[in-house]
Parts: C-alpha cells; sequence; structure tokens
C-alpha cells in the first residue's frame, strides 16, 4: 500500500508510504490523488496532513519512469502536475509535514500546500538540473513566488540541496523541534474557513534595485557555454515575472519535455543509473551457474593500479597488473615489495604471508597475460591535454 490514510479529530492524515525513499511513480500518484479526493469529499474532514513518516517526506519523481523518455508512465495520468494542480485548488487547508529528504517533486508537492513545516531532518532542494532537466511540476514558477527569484534561480540551476535551518530562513517552511505531526495538524486546522494561502497566487520578486533584463541577461551570461538544463531554468524562473501562473507552468512542462530529449540529459540518466547499478550486481539468470571469481587483471601499474593489485591480493585473488610502459611495470612490482615489507616490519602479517601474496601476482607488458583472468580492471593514467 503506497498510501495510507486515517481521519482522526476531523484531520485526514495521508501517508506516502513507499520506501525507501517514497518516490512518486504511476501508482503513488494515483493513491495520492484518490487520498486527496476522499479527504476533500469527506463531511467529516475539515483539513488534511501529507507527510512521508518521521525518515523522508520524498525524494521525487521515480527516476526509473524518466528511463523510457516521453512514452514512459511520467506521463500517464495522473501525472505529477496533475496531482499537484489538485493540491493547489483544494477547498480544505493542506499541510505538509516534511521530515528527512524532501527533493525534486517532493518539494513541488509540498509548495502546492497551503502550510509547510519541517523536522530539524528536513533536507530540501530541486536537483533535476543534475539529470539534464528542470523541475517539472510547477517547482520553477512556485519556488520563485514563495522566496523571491534570486534564492529560488540559486537552488534550481545548482541543484543545491539545504537543511532544515536554511530552508527555514528563506521561508520554504517553518522549522519545528517538537511534534512535527501535531504541529502541521493544528496548522491546517487554524486555517478552516479562512481565505487558503496558495504559492500560486503570490508575486515573484527580484533583489532591490534590480531589473528583470538586467538580472536575467546577468545570470545567461554565466551558463552562455552550459549545458541547456541551466539555461532553460533561467527560461522558465524569467516566467514568474512575465507570465501569469497556469502559463508559465505550461512552458515549464513544454521546457521539461524538450530537454528530456536532449543528448544532454540522456546521457546524464544513463551516467545516473549506471552509477545505481555498479552497487547492485545483476542477478543470475535461473539455471545459470554464477561465475566465480578467482583472478583479475589490472590494465596500469600507476599508483591507482597498484593499490588495486594490493585490495586484490588481500582478497586472496590471482593478480595480474599489465602496463605498456617497462619502468612503470618495475616501479609497480617495487612499490608492492615494499607495501608488504612494511608491512611485515609493523608486525601486520607475516613473511609467509607477504611470501603467499607476492607469489599471486604476476606484472607483465602484454595485454596478452589478461587472457585467462575472470575480472579485467582499468586503471590507466590519463594525460591532460
Amino acid at each position: 500500500m503506497t498510501i495510507q490514510y486515517e481521519v482522526s479529530d476531523r484531520v485526514a492524515v495521508i501517508t506516502i508510504n513507499r520506501p525507501p525513499v517514497n518516490s512518486l511513480n504511476l501508482s503513488t500518484r494515483e493513491a495520492l490523488l484518490a487520498a486527496l479526493t476522499r479527504a476533500l469529499g469527506d463531511p467529516d474532514t475539515d483539513a488534511i496532513v501529507i507527510w512521508g513518516g518521521p525518515r523522508v517526506f520524498s525524494a521525487g519523481a521515480d527516476i526509473e519512469e524518466f528511463a523510457a523518455g516521453l512514452d514512459g508512465q511520467t506521463y500517464v495520468s495522473p501525472t505529477l502536475p496533475t496531482v499537484i494542480d489538485a493540491l493547489d485548488a483544494a477547498r480544505k487547508p493542506v499541510a505538509a509535514a516534511i521530515a528527512g529528504p524532501c527533493l525534486g517533486g517532493g518539494l513541488e508537492v509540498a509548495l502546492a500546500c497551503h502550510v509547510r513545516v519541517c523536522a530539524p531532518s528536513a533536507k530540501f532542494g530541486l536537483p533535476e538540473v543534475k539529470l539534464g532537466l528542470l523541475p517539472g511540476a510547477g517547482g520553477t514558477q512556485r519556488l520563485p513566488r514563495l522566496i523571491g527569484v534570486d534564492p529560488a534561480l540559486q537552488l534550481i540551476v545548482s541543484g543545491t540541496i539545504i537543511d532544515a535551518q536554511r530552508a527555514g530562513e528563506l521561508g520554504i517552511a517553518r522549522w519545528v523541534d517538537g511534534d512535527l505531526l501535531a504541529v502541521a495538524r493544528s496548522g491546517a486546522l487554524a486555517l478552516t474557513g479562512k481565505p487558503l494561502p496558495r504559492v500560486s497566487d503570490l508575486t515573484a520578486t527580484l533583489p532591490a534595485g534590480k531589473t528583470a533584463e538586467d538580472y536575467f541577461d546577468a545570470r545567461r551570461a554565466g551558463f552562455r557555454q552550459s549545458l541547456p538544463a541551466p539555461r532553460a531554468c533561467i527560461d522558465a524562473v524569467e516566467l514568474t515575472l512575465t507570465q501569469p501562473f497556469s502559463a508559465g507552468c505550461r512552458r515549464e512542462s513544454e521546457l521539461f519535455r524538450a530537454l528530456m530529449l536532449t543528448p544532454e540529459s540522456n546521457a546524464l540518466r544513463y551516467a545516473f543509473f549506471s552509477d545505481r547499478a555498479s552497487g547492485r550486481p545483476p542477478a543470475t539468470a535461473p539455471g545459470e551457474a554464477e561465475r566465480p571469481i578467482k583472478s583479475v587483471g589490472i590494465i596500469g601499474a600507476g599508483t591507482m593500479g597498484t593499490g588495486i593489485a594490493i585490495c586484490c591480493l588481500e582478497a586472496g585473488l590471482r593478480t595480474t597488473v599489465v602496463d605498456a610502459t617497462p619502468a612503470a611495470v618495475t616501479a609497480s612490482r617495487s612499490r608492492l615489495e615494499a607495501h608488504y615489507g612494511q608491512l611485515v616490519k609493523k608486525g601486520r602479517i607475516d613473511e609467509a604471508t607477504a611470501e603467499e601474496r607476492m607469489k599471486r601476482l604476476a606484472i607483465a607488458d602484454d595485454c596478452g597475460a589478461l587472457s585467462t583472468c575472470d575480472l579485467v580492471v582499468e586503471a590507466v593514467y590519463e594525460e591532460r591535454i
């Protein structure tokens, strides 16, 4: 169950429950919108609280959905902007109770609520630029209206994550050092029967003494040679001063879609997924025997290659280090002999252990020596031009 729903003392508490980071995939969006609709139609409910539990509010959109691009579940209804628009239009007060990460789409959800309170553990940010994208669910339109154009743009173009204290100083959320859920409940109930404060109704402001033209020209000048995403972020934030909120959101969505198709974003997303996959070796297929690793080859006998060789020898593996430069081959063997000599001298291992490890080492100047290795690691020294 990705969303939990309960009502007590006329407050509906909607809990996002999709561990580990409460990412907002399609099923979570469907359940969140259904819970919101239920609360708004419940005559026994006067106010609503959304939270993700005591550890994490939401780390945002499910990045796995981005893998399919414009044909993926990111754009299957209800989309995240649809859910957030429903929050913005809610006729009952909605409070966000934020603990832990509140990032990307998670922050965009919180910005659409009428009250935002956070625990000291809260972290805030819009890191989409690091994937070659921009916040695509109203983030570029709401954050500048809430805290001002300059601090909002700095957060958006950098993807910086800030803590609860800084968020409180900027006015993103009120810092609560106590019962977070209780404060959120009372904050939402206090708005019952009153005009609801919507971030979308606020007016974005520039730093004192700055004109829009001068300010945005200066910002663009700093990103002329950069990737497309920071420049698109600047374009989107500028709309908060030139367009109505709804028009700005439509243009933000268009910019997001365009960035999804750029080779830069594709590359950054590929790197993101590759980094995650590197820590999770693929599962063995049914009926397929696991391939044991007993020998490792290392291409490059520099400092890094030698260090990797030490790790492999410590793990009991046969290790072959290859380098096309004879001097590097000689130096690598000398460093390894010196390393184990020092360990023996300090009493950390005995001479027999050092000798056994060195016997498992082979050093060569031809990659043919790697032909029988179970695994090969590239650690060639990179020359900077």
